[in-house]
This record gives C-alpha cells, structure tokens and sequence, in this order.
C-alpha cells in the first residue's frame, strides 16, 4: 500500500491549495491518501488503493500541463503495480483530460453552487432564510467564524457536538471523499459555530482554495435536540460571511443520480 503522507508532503499540499484547486481538495489534508506530486511540488493528485483499483480523488491540482503529466504518471503508477487506474469525482471541464488517456467516463450526479458576488439575504426571493435567520436569534443564537488558533481551544465542545450528531444518526465516522471529526484535520481550518444561550449547539469547518475563487463546508454537525432551522441559519449566515470576504463562489456539494440524460456522454 502507498504510505499515508508526511507532514512536510501537508505542508506543501497547503501551498498549493492556496494557488489553485477547488474546495474539496482539502480532503489530501486528511492523510487517509496518499500523495502524487508533479514536478518541483507544484501540483498533486491524491488516491487510495482498494482491491486491484487506484483512485484518483477529485482533479489534480495545478496547471493544465502538470495536470495531464499526473494523470500520465498515476495510470503508469497504477498499471507497474498491476492496478487499475480511477479517476473519482472528477469535473467536468476536465473530461477531455481523461477521454485522451483512454478512460471510459461515467456520470455520478451533478454538483450545485451558488455564486457569492453580491449575495445577500435582503433581497425578497430570500425572506424565508432571513425569517430563519431572525427566529433563531430570537433565541438565543450566534453565529462566529473562528480561525484555526482560536478553534483549538473550543475542540472539547466540538467533540461533544459531534458525537451526539453521531450517535443520533447511528453513523460511524468515514473517510476518502469526506472528512472526519479529527483534530489534527480540523487544525488546518477556520471552524463556524452557533452557539445558543453562550454553548456551542452546532459547528461547520471551512474549505476553500485557489485564493477565494470557491467556498464550501466539510463536517456539519449538530446537537440533536437543536432548535428547528439550525442548519438553515448555518448556511445563511456562512454565505453572507463568504460574499462579505471576496469568495467567488459558495459550493453545496454534489447531489448523486441527479441530470441524467439518454446519451453516450451523458
């Protein structure tokens, strides 16, 4: 198996993040991957091998040309050791990358993201989000952006947050292509918390990447018992944060088996 990567290999996984990819790109910060670096650590790809499959999480991040030689490089890596070369979550402006190294293509869903420039509740298609918004602080609710420093401190409460969030919902903790409640990953990012009456009912860490061009939310998790709209007030209050920082873009993530079409490319 390829080793988990070093924390000099994060660190420049980090730096490159600050230049360009999308926002769950974070996930090579997670350390369940391991890590294909292009030339003079410029550009990478993360993957895990499961069975005879390598897998490719997302795009590789860098330029157009260091992302073809990594994808060049990732199916020789795969097929010296008898594998199987998978490119998972990939997007679309990205096809033709694949379709030239021969890779059969295989629609999964369709991502939803909301442009940021501009937005604001006050406008009157969004008076249910700001009815949302007010109830909530009518009871008690505040919401805070807290940067990776200052969340090292609050981690005891997040903790409690989710494992109840856990619990409730009979899961266990994943990996790959989501994130898990793990201290060293949340160290790399800012955290948003609601807190009610003073205590932490619910947090949300933050991803982004490519200097502002794209925002997006990992872990959001929630005490069980929380106010109705929780989640609700969450999103509101982290896109108007975003659209106020400069973020280009705010990303919901993808909805599986969603705009599929009768056709070969399809």
């Amino acid at each position: 198996l390829p080793p988990a990567p070093r924390a000099d290999e994060l660190a420049a996984v980090r730096r490159i993040l600050r230049d360009g990819g999308r926002s769950e790109s974070n996930l090579a910060l997670l350390g369940d991957k391991a890590i294909l670096f292009g030339d003079r650590s410029e550009s990478f790809l993360m993957y895990a091998v499961r069975g005879h499959s390598w897998v490719a999480l997302g795009d590789p991040v860098g330029s157009p040309d260091a992302q073809r030689a990594l994808v060049s490089r990732f199916r020789a890596l795969a097929r010296r050791h008898g594998g199987r070369p998978v490119f998972y979550g990939v997007t679309s402006e990205h096809l033709a990358l694949y379709a030239e190294h021969g890779l059969g293509l295989y629609k999964l869903g369709e991502e939803a993201r909301v442009s940021l420039h501009g937005w604001t509740l006050d406008v009157p298609e969004r008076r249910r989000l700001r009815a949302i918004v007010r109830q909530l602080e009518r009871l008690g609710c505040r919401f805070e952006v807290l940067g990776p420093d200052d969340a090292q401190s609050l981690l005891p409460e997040l903790r409690r947050v989710s494992d109840a969030w856990l619990a409730h919902k009979r899961a266990r903790e994943k990996g790959f292509s989501l994130g898990r409640f793990d201290e060293r990953y949340l160290a790399h990012f800012p955290v948003t918390v609601v807190r009610q009456n003073g205590s932490v009912i619910a947090f949300a860490n933050l991803w982004s990447a490519g200097d502002r061009r794209e925002l997006s939310v990992d872990l959001m998790r929630y005490l069980p018992d929380s106010v109705p709209g929780l989640m609700d007030y969450l999103f509101a209050h982290i896109m108007s944060w975003g659209a106020r920082e400069g973020y280009h873009w705010f990303n919901l993530g993808m909805a599986p088996l969603s705009g599929f079409q009768i056709d070969a490319l399809a």
